[in-house]
C-alpha cells in the first residue's frame, strides 16, 4: 500500500504543470521592446500580478522575448507547454455610430523562430521562423485577459518570440468618433515544466541589432501599410474596419527597409494624416460633426502629424510632448508626407489640377527645422530622407501619389538653402512613377499591396545604403 501511494505521488509530480508569470516591465528584464512605450507602475498589490504595465499604441511597436525549451521528451509533455500574454487589448467601439456600429480591434503579428547555427560552424547564430500568425485583441471589455500566442513547443531549443502591433492608434481619420485607448500589457504567462526565459534584454538587443542602426518613420497610409492585407473585393468602406482587418505595418516599405538593414524601428504613421491638413478635413462630416464634438472635450480627432512627433502615444492630445528624446536617437528619419494635404480638381481636358495649402512649403520647412532643433537639444543630428512617390503608370494624369513631389522637393531645397549647417543631413528622394506596377495597386482603397510595398523597399534600399553608409 505504501508503494502504491508513493507511485501515485511520483506520478502527480511528473504530470503536474507549473505556471509562471514574467513581468513585461524592466523589473524582470525578460522582455525587449521596440517602439515608443510607457512603463506604468501602480500601488495595487492586492492582485498578483498587476503592479506594472507597458502601455503603447503606435504602429509596429514590438516586444521580443527568448524562451528556452528543454527536456520536451514526448508529445504529451510538448502539449503541456505554452506561452500567453496578459494584456488589455485597447479595443473600443465608436461612441456615435453614425457610420455604423463598429469596434476598433488591435492586431498583433506573432512570429515564432528557433535559433539555428550557421552552416559554416561559426559561433554566430540566426533565427529561423517556424510559425507566423495574426492575433486579434478582440476582448473590448477593458479587462486584462490571457491570450495564448504559442500553443505548444514541440522540441528543445532557443525560441525568439515577437509580437508586432499591425495597426495605427485608434483615432481613425474620417471615421465615427472613438474613445482613445492604449494597449496595456502586464507580462508573459509561461505554462509548463520545460520553459524558462533565455537572454535578458541587453543580450537580446545585441543579438537582434548588432550594428545598432536606428530608423524612425513618419508618414501616412503608405508608410503604415494601410490596405496591404486586403483587396478591392474584400475591403469594406468602413475606415475603422479597414484599419482593423487590413492594415499591416510589418509589410510596409518602411518596416521592410528596417529589416533589410537590421535597424531598430520606431514608426509613427497614420492613414489619412497630413503635414498641415488631413484627408477628409474638407468634408462636412469633419467640419460639422467631428470638430464640433471635439470642442466639447467628449471626443478627440487626429491632427496633422507634426503635432505628435514628441508624443509617446498617438491617442494622447496633439502636442503632449512627453517623449524623452534622450531615450532613443535615430540615425535615420524617413518622412513621407504631403499626399493627404492635396486637393485635386480636373481641368477641361481631364487632367488633374493639384491644390496644396498656400503655406505648404513654409510648414514643411518649419517641420524639418523643429526635428533638427529637437535632436540638437540632446546632442544628436539625424539624417532625414524626404520620400515621395508610389504611383503606377496606370495612374498617370490622375491625382496620384507623385503629384505632390515637386512641392516636397521644393520645400526640402528651401530648407537646405536656409539652414546650411543641416543641409548635408537632409535629402529628397522621389520614387519614380511606374516603380509600383499596375497590378500592385489593388490594396484597400487603391493602396499598394504587399508586392508594391516590397518593390518600393527594394528601390529605396541602395539609395538609403549610399546615404547612410550602411552595410
Amino acid at each position: 500500500m505504501l508503494l502504491i501511494n508513493l507511485l501515485i505521488c511520483i506520478s502527480n509530480v511528473v504530470n503536474s504543470t507549473t505556471t509562471h508569470f514574467i513581468s513585461a516591465c524592466t523589473d524582470d528584464d525578460a522582455v525587449l521592446w521596440e517602439g515608443r512605450i510607457q512603463e506604468v507602475k501602480t500601488n495595487d498589490t492586492s492582485s498578483s500580478p498587476g503592479a506594472c504595465s507597458i502601455l503603447y499604441d503606435w504602429n509596429a511597436v514590438t516586444f521580443y522575448t527568448e524562451i528556452v525549451v528543454t527536456n520536451v521528451s514526448d508529445r504529451a509533455e510538448a502539449d503541456n507547454n505554452s506561452l500567453a500574454i496578459q494584456i488589455n487589448g485597447g479595443g473600443k467601439r465608436n461612441i456615435i455610430p453614425f457610420k455604423g456600429q463598429f469596434y476598433f480591434i488591435n492586431r498583433l503579428l506573432v512570429r515564432v523562430a528557433i535559433e539555428t547555427q550557421k552552416s559554416d560552424n561559426s559561433t554566430a547564430t540566426t533565427y529561423e521562423t517556424i510559425d507566423e500568425r495574426v492575433v486579434a485583441l478582440d476582448d473590448t471589455s477593458g479587462n486584462f485577459v490571457n491570450i495564448t500566442i504559442v500553443d505548444s513547443f514541440q522540441k528543445d531549443g532557443r525560441y525568439l518570440i515577437s509580437a508586432r502591433k499591425m495597426n495605427q492608434p485608434n483615432l481613425v481619420i474620417g471615421a465615427s468618433p472613438y474613445i482613445a485607448s492604449h494597449i496595456m500589457m502586464r507580462g508573459l504567462v509561461l505554462t509548463g515544466n520545460a520553459l524558462r526565459i533565455g537572454r535578458d534584454r541587453l543580450n537580446l538587443r545585441k543579438q537582434l541589432w548588432p550594428k545598432k542602426y536606428k530608423m524612425g518613420v513618419w508618414g501616412a497610409s503608405d508608410s503604415s501599410g494601410f490596405g496591404v492585407d486586403g483587396n478591392e473585393s474584400s475591403c469594406s468602406k468602413s475606415l475603422a474596419e479597414l484599419t482593423n482587418k487590413f492594415q499591416n505595418s510589418d509589410s510596409a516599405y518602411s518596416a521592410l527597409l528596417a529589416r533589410k538593414f537590421g535597424a531598430e524601428l520606431h514608426m509613427q504613421a497614420v492613414a489619412g494624416i497630413g503635414l498641415e491638413r488631413n484627408a477628409e478635413w474638407s468634408t462636412w462630416w469633419f467640419k460639422e460633426i467631428i470638430k464640433r464634438l471635439a470642442k466639447t472635450g467628449l471626443v478627440k480627432y487626429m491632427e496633422p502629424i507634426g503635432k505628435y512627433f514628441g508624443n509617446t502615444f498617438g491617442n494622447n492630445p496633439a502636442g503632449t510632448n512627453d517623449w524623452n528624446f534622450n531615450n532613443w536617437k535615430p540615425d535615420l528619419i524617413m518622412i513621407m508626407l504631403g499626399g493627404n494635404d492635396k486637393v485635386c480638381t480636373k481641368a477641361n481636358n481631364g487632367t488633374a489640377i493639384i491644390h496644396l495649402p498656400s503655406n505648404f512649403s513654409t510648414t514643411y520647412v518649419n517641420m524639418l527645422e523643429s526635428i533638427f532643433i529637437t535632436f540638437k537639444k540632446v546632442n544628436h543630428v539625424p539624417i532625414i530622407i524626404n520620400v515621395c512617390g508610389f504611383a503606377s503608370i496606370s495612374e498617370l494624369n490622375q491625382c496620384n501619389r507623385n503629384a505632390v513631389c515637386p512641392a516636397v522637393k521644393n520645400a526640402s531645397r528651401i530648407f537646405n538653402n536656409t539652414f546650411m549647417s543641416w543641409s548635408s543631413y537632409n535629402f529628397f528622394v522621389e520614387i519614380p512613377i511606374g516603380t509600383v506596377k499596375n497590378n500592385e495597386t489593388g490594396g484597400c482603397n487603391h493602396h499598394r499591396d504587399a508586392s508594391g510595398q516590397r518593390r518600393v523597399a527594394n528601390y529605396l534600399e541602395p539609395i538609403v545604403r549610399k546615404i547612410m553608409h550602411w552595410d
